[in-house]
Protein backbone atom coordinates (compact mmCIF):
# COMPACT_ATOMS: atom_id res chain seq x y z
CA UNK A 1 0.00 0.00 0.00
CA UNK A 2 1.17 3.26 -0.31
CA UNK A 3 1.23 6.60 1.24
CA UNK A 4 -1.95 8.02 0.06
CA UNK A 5 -3.73 5.29 0.44
CA UNK A 6 -3.00 4.42 3.94
CA UNK A 7 -4.00 8.40 5.00
CA UNK A 8 -6.94 8.60 3.61
CA UNK A 9 -8.37 5.31 5.10
CA UNK A 10 -6.74 6.59 8.42
CA UNK A 11 -8.52 9.66 8.29
CA UNK A 12 -11.74 7.93 8.94
CA UNK A 13 -10.80 5.95 11.89
CA UNK A 14 -12.07 7.95 14.75
CA UNK A 15 -8.95 9.56 17.11
CA UNK A 16 -6.71 9.60 13.94
CA UNK A 17 -5.77 13.30 13.24
CA UNK A 18 -2.90 14.29 11.32
CA UNK A 19 -0.25 14.40 13.65
CA UNK A 20 -1.00 10.87 14.67
CA UNK A 21 -1.30 9.79 11.00
CA UNK A 22 2.01 10.93 10.31
CA UNK A 23 3.45 9.51 12.88
CA UNK A 24 2.45 6.17 12.28
CA UNK A 25 2.97 6.16 8.46
CA UNK A 26 6.81 7.35 9.41
CA UNK A 27 6.70 4.30 11.65
CA UNK A 28 5.10 1.75 9.47
CA UNK A 29 4.83 2.43 5.77
CA UNK A 30 7.46 0.02 5.42
CA UNK A 31 5.34 -3.11 6.85
CA UNK A 32 2.70 -2.47 5.45
CA UNK A 33 1.71 -4.22 1.91
CA UNK A 34 -1.66 -4.56 1.95
CA UNK A 35 -4.77 -4.08 3.90
CA UNK A 36 -4.66 -7.26 6.07
CA UNK A 37 -1.05 -5.89 7.26
CA UNK A 38 -2.50 -2.37 8.06
CA UNK A 39 -6.07 -4.26 9.60
CA UNK A 40 -2.68 -6.10 11.70
CA UNK A 41 -0.67 -3.19 12.80
CA UNK A 42 -3.45 -1.56 13.91
CA UNK A 43 -4.76 -3.92 16.27
CA UNK A 44 -0.96 -4.61 17.70
CA UNK A 45 -0.78 -1.14 18.36
CA UNK A 46 -3.67 0.71 18.67
CA UNK A 47 -6.51 -1.92 20.28
CA UNK A 48 -5.83 -0.86 23.87
CA UNK A 49 -5.84 2.87 23.24
CA UNK A 50 -9.37 4.47 24.40
CA UNK A 51 -8.82 7.06 22.90
CA UNK A 52 -8.72 5.35 19.09
CA UNK A 53 -11.83 3.78 17.82
CA UNK A 54 -10.69 1.38 15.65
CA UNK A 55 -13.21 -0.53 13.26
CA UNK A 56 -13.66 -3.91 13.26
CA UNK A 57 -13.29 -6.07 9.99
CA UNK A 58 -17.61 -5.08 8.20
CA UNK A 59 -16.13 -1.47 9.75
CA UNK A 60 -12.75 -1.96 8.13
CA UNK A 61 -14.04 -2.99 4.80
CA UNK A 62 -16.70 -0.08 4.56
CA UNK A 63 -13.69 2.10 4.83
CA UNK A 64 -11.91 0.16 2.48
CA UNK A 65 -14.49 0.97 0.21
CA UNK A 66 -14.85 4.29 0.72
CA UNK A 67 -11.13 4.92 -0.02
CA UNK A 68 -11.66 3.62 -3.48
CA UNK A 69 -15.02 5.77 -3.97
CA UNK A 70 -12.69 8.40 -2.87
CA UNK A 71 -9.65 7.48 -5.32
CA UNK A 72 -12.00 7.33 -8.48
CA UNK A 73 -13.85 10.38 -7.86
CA UNK A 74 -10.69 11.95 -7.13
CA UNK A 75 -9.34 11.07 -10.76
CA UNK A 76 -12.42 11.98 -12.71
CA UNK A 77 -12.75 15.05 -11.28
CA UNK A 78 -9.22 15.83 -13.19
CA UNK A 79 -7.64 16.48 -9.10
CA UNK A 80 -3.96 14.67 -8.36
CA UNK A 81 -3.30 13.43 -4.63
CA UNK A 82 0.09 15.57 -3.51
CA UNK A 83 1.61 14.31 -0.02
CA UNK A 84 4.67 15.85 1.86
CA UNK A 85 7.28 13.22 0.43
CA UNK A 86 5.88 14.45 -3.99
CA UNK A 87 8.26 16.09 -6.25
CA UNK A 88 5.21 18.85 -6.32
CA UNK A 89 4.98 19.63 -2.78
CA UNK A 90 5.96 22.99 -2.04
CA UNK A 91 8.59 23.44 0.28
CA UNK A 92 7.00 26.40 1.92
CA UNK A 93 4.25 23.98 3.53
CA UNK A 94 7.59 22.35 5.37
CA UNK A 95 7.69 25.20 7.42
CA UNK A 96 3.86 24.44 9.10
CA UNK A 97 3.97 23.06 12.86
CA UNK A 98 0.88 21.57 11.29
CA UNK A 99 2.03 21.25 7.74
CA UNK A 100 -0.73 19.35 5.35
CA UNK A 101 0.84 15.31 5.54
CA UNK A 102 -1.31 15.29 2.37
CA UNK A 103 -3.84 17.66 -0.70
CA UNK A 104 -5.51 17.63 -3.59
CA UNK A 105 -4.79 19.61 -5.83
CA UNK A 106 -6.47 20.63 -9.55
CA UNK A 107 -4.85 22.88 -12.82
CA UNK A 108 -1.04 23.69 -12.97
CA UNK A 109 0.10 22.21 -9.64
CA UNK A 110 3.71 23.97 -10.80
CA UNK A 111 2.09 27.35 -9.84
CA UNK A 112 2.80 25.85 -6.46
CA UNK A 113 6.36 26.55 -6.23
CA UNK A 114 6.06 29.93 -7.88
CA UNK A 115 6.42 33.07 -5.59
CA UNK A 116 2.97 34.37 -4.13
CA UNK A 117 1.39 36.83 -2.41
CA UNK A 118 -1.67 36.56 -0.48
CA UNK A 119 -4.44 38.27 -0.68
CA UNK A 120 -6.71 38.79 2.15
CA UNK A 121 -9.41 40.25 3.63
CA UNK A 122 -12.98 40.57 4.71
CA UNK A 123 -16.10 39.06 2.53
CA UNK A 124 -18.13 41.93 3.64
CA UNK A 125 -15.70 44.30 1.08
CA UNK A 126 -17.04 48.34 0.68
CA UNK A 127 -16.80 49.26 -2.92
CA UNK A 128 -13.32 51.06 -2.18
CA UNK A 129 -12.15 47.92 -0.70
CA UNK A 130 -13.22 46.26 -4.13
CA UNK A 131 -11.38 47.97 -6.38
CA UNK A 132 -8.23 48.08 -3.68
CA UNK A 133 -8.31 44.53 -3.85
CA UNK A 134 -8.50 43.95 -7.77
CA UNK A 135 -5.54 46.89 -8.42
CA UNK A 136 -3.39 44.59 -5.82
CA UNK A 137 -4.32 41.59 -7.75
CA UNK A 138 -3.16 43.71 -10.71
CA UNK A 139 -0.11 44.66 -9.50
CA UNK A 140 1.00 41.42 -7.96
CA UNK A 141 0.45 40.08 -11.68
CA UNK A 142 2.39 42.50 -13.56
CA UNK A 143 5.26 42.11 -10.90
CA UNK A 144 5.31 38.52 -11.48
CA UNK A 145 3.92 37.08 -8.24
CA UNK A 146 1.17 34.41 -8.09
CA UNK A 147 -1.66 35.50 -6.05
CA UNK A 148 -3.06 33.09 -3.06
CA UNK A 149 -6.55 33.53 -1.90
CA UNK A 150 -9.30 31.30 -0.66
CA UNK A 151 -12.10 31.57 -3.28
CA UNK A 152 -14.02 33.41 -0.58
CA UNK A 153 -16.07 36.64 -0.95
CA UNK A 154 -15.00 40.06 -0.83
CA UNK A 155 -11.18 40.89 -0.64
CA UNK A 156 -10.06 37.10 -1.57
CA UNK A 157 -12.44 37.21 -4.73
CA UNK A 158 -11.64 40.60 -6.07
CA UNK A 159 -7.54 39.65 -5.77
CA UNK A 160 -8.09 36.82 -7.89
CA UNK A 161 -10.35 38.76 -10.48
CA UNK A 162 -7.52 41.49 -10.55
CA UNK A 163 -4.87 38.48 -11.34
CA UNK A 164 -6.54 37.26 -14.01
CA UNK A 165 -8.02 40.41 -15.49
CA UNK A 166 -3.84 40.99 -16.25
CA UNK A 167 -3.74 37.44 -17.22
CA UNK A 168 -1.74 36.39 -14.56
CA UNK A 169 -1.60 33.25 -12.24
CA UNK A 170 -3.43 32.54 -9.11
CA UNK A 171 -3.87 29.81 -6.89
CA UNK A 172 -7.19 29.40 -4.64
CA UNK A 173 -6.85 27.29 -1.11
CA UNK A 174 -10.54 26.02 -0.83
CA UNK A 175 -12.18 25.11 2.94
CA UNK A 176 -14.30 22.27 1.32
CA UNK A 177 -13.44 19.56 -1.43
CA UNK A 178 -12.51 20.84 -5.21
CA UNK A 179 -15.98 19.32 -6.39
CA UNK A 180 -17.80 21.54 -4.18
CA UNK A 181 -16.49 25.27 -4.70
CA UNK A 182 -17.76 27.82 -2.20
CA UNK A 183 -19.95 30.05 -2.79
CA UNK A 184 -21.55 28.63 -5.67
CA UNK A 185 -21.21 32.10 -7.23
CA UNK A 186 -17.43 31.48 -7.39
CA UNK A 187 -17.81 28.73 -9.13
CA UNK A 188 -17.21 30.45 -12.66
CA UNK A 189 -14.19 32.18 -10.99
CA UNK A 190 -12.93 28.51 -9.93
CA UNK A 191 -12.95 27.82 -13.85
CA UNK A 192 -11.46 30.87 -14.89
CA UNK A 193 -8.49 30.17 -12.45
CA UNK A 194 -8.28 26.94 -13.79
CA UNK A 195 -8.16 27.94 -17.91
CA UNK A 196 -5.90 30.63 -16.99
CA UNK A 197 -3.01 28.44 -16.05
CA UNK A 198 -3.84 28.47 -12.19
CA UNK A 199 -4.61 26.08 -9.53
CA UNK A 200 -6.87 25.22 -6.44
CA UNK A 201 -6.01 22.74 -3.62
CA UNK A 202 -7.99 21.90 -0.78
CA UNK A 203 -7.24 19.61 2.29
CA UNK A 204 -10.87 17.39 1.94
CA UNK A 205 -10.92 14.59 -0.03
CA UNK A 206 -14.58 14.46 -2.35
CA UNK A 207 -17.35 13.75 -0.05
CA UNK A 208 -15.99 15.37 3.25
CA UNK A 209 -18.88 17.48 5.33
CA UNK A 210 -18.13 21.61 5.14
CA UNK A 211 -17.96 22.96 8.17
CA UNK A 212 -16.96 26.35 9.26
CA UNK A 213 -14.01 25.13 11.46
CA UNK A 214 -12.45 23.87 8.04
CA UNK A 215 -12.36 27.44 6.51
CA UNK A 216 -10.38 28.46 9.62
CA UNK A 217 -7.72 25.93 9.12
CA UNK A 218 -6.86 26.43 5.94
CA UNK A 219 -5.83 29.88 6.41
CA UNK A 220 -2.48 28.69 7.54
CA UNK A 221 -2.28 27.34 4.07
CA UNK A 222 -2.72 30.62 2.84
CA UNK A 223 -0.15 32.38 4.97
CA UNK A 224 2.16 29.12 4.40
CA UNK A 225 2.17 28.77 1.33
CA UNK A 226 2.68 33.02 0.03
CA UNK A 227 5.98 34.98 0.89
CA UNK A 228 3.75 37.55 2.53
CA UNK A 229 0.80 38.47 2.88
CA UNK A 230 -1.73 42.08 1.85
CA UNK A 231 -4.62 42.67 3.63
CA UNK A 232 -7.18 45.15 1.74
CA UNK A 233 -9.80 45.46 4.48
CA UNK A 234 -10.47 43.78 7.83
CA UNK A 235 -12.28 44.28 10.49
CA UNK A 236 -10.62 44.30 14.44
CA UNK A 237 -11.37 40.76 14.73
CA UNK A 238 -12.11 37.74 12.48
CA UNK A 239 -10.30 35.01 10.31
CA UNK A 240 -8.04 37.63 8.32
CA UNK A 241 -6.78 38.44 11.98
CA UNK A 242 -5.95 34.95 12.13
CA UNK A 243 -4.28 34.58 9.02
CA UNK A 244 -2.06 37.80 10.04
CA UNK A 245 -0.92 36.23 13.01
CA UNK A 246 0.32 33.26 11.01
CA UNK A 247 2.28 35.03 8.73
CA UNK A 248 3.96 37.31 11.71
CA UNK A 249 4.57 33.54 13.59
CA UNK A 250 6.42 32.42 10.26
CA UNK A 251 7.99 35.80 9.75
CA UNK A 252 6.53 36.82 6.41
CA UNK A 253 5.58 40.26 5.92
CA UNK A 254 1.75 42.14 6.04
CA UNK A 255 0.93 45.39 4.31
CA UNK A 256 -2.57 46.70 4.47
CA UNK A 257 -4.01 49.29 2.45
CA UNK A 258 -3.92 52.79 4.33
CA UNK A 259 -7.59 54.37 3.90
CA UNK A 260 -8.51 58.05 4.81
CA UNK A 261 -9.92 58.34 8.65
CA UNK A 262 -12.79 59.01 6.96
CA UNK A 263 -13.55 55.88 5.20
CA UNK A 264 -12.83 54.37 9.10
CA UNK A 265 -15.76 56.16 10.13
CA UNK A 266 -18.11 54.97 7.34
CA UNK A 267 -16.54 51.33 7.27
CA UNK A 268 -16.01 50.00 10.45
CA UNK A 269 -15.09 46.73 9.20
CA UNK A 270 -12.01 48.01 7.64
CA UNK A 271 -10.97 49.48 11.20
CA UNK A 272 -8.59 46.32 11.42
CA UNK A 273 -6.09 48.04 9.12
CA UNK A 274 -5.74 51.21 10.78
CA UNK A 275 -4.60 48.58 14.15
CA UNK A 276 -2.35 46.80 12.02
CA UNK A 277 -0.85 49.60 10.79
CA UNK A 278 -0.92 51.76 14.21
CA UNK A 279 0.31 48.59 16.13
CA UNK A 280 3.65 48.63 13.62
CA UNK A 281 2.11 45.12 12.66
CA UNK A 282 1.31 45.60 8.82
CA UNK A 283 3.32 48.20 6.54
CA UNK A 284 1.33 50.74 5.29
CA UNK A 285 0.44 50.22 1.45
CA UNK A 286 -1.01 53.39 0.11
CA UNK A 287 1.80 54.65 -3.12
CA UNK A 288 4.32 53.26 -5.33
CA UNK A 289 6.98 53.44 -2.59
CA UNK A 290 5.29 51.41 0.07
CA UNK A 291 3.78 49.18 -2.49
CA UNK A 292 7.84 48.07 -3.67
CA UNK A 293 9.10 48.34 0.00
CA UNK A 294 6.06 45.55 0.57
CA UNK A 295 7.48 43.40 -2.15
CA UNK A 296 11.53 44.05 -1.16
CA UNK A 297 10.82 42.77 2.30
CA UNK A 298 9.45 39.71 0.88
CA UNK A 299 12.95 38.99 -0.54
CA UNK A 300 11.83 37.93 -3.91
CA UNK A 301 11.06 41.60 -5.31
CA UNK A 302 12.51 42.99 -9.14
CA UNK A 303 12.81 46.36 -9.20
CA UNK A 304 10.44 47.18 -11.86
CA UNK A 305 7.91 50.14 -10.85
CA UNK A 306 4.62 49.71 -9.56
CA UNK A 307 1.45 51.44 -9.29
CA UNK A 308 -1.34 50.81 -7.12
CA UNK A 309 -3.49 53.11 -9.20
Amino acid sequence: MDFNDIYLFLMHVKGFGPKTIGKFLSQNLGNIADMMDLYNVLQEQFSNKKSIKLPDKNEFLTIQNRVQDILEQTEADGEVIINYKDEHYPPQFLSLSDKPLLFFAKGNISALKRQGIAVVGTRAISPLGEKIGFRFGEVLSENGKTVIGGLAKGCDTAGHKGCLNKHGVTIAILGTPLNQVYPKENVGLARQILEANGCLISEYPIGTPVTPYNFVKRDRLQCGLADGVIVVETGVNGGTMQAVHGAQQLGKPVGCFNYTEQHYVDYPHSLGNKKLIQDGYALALHDQKSIDDFLRRTEHCNDSELSLF
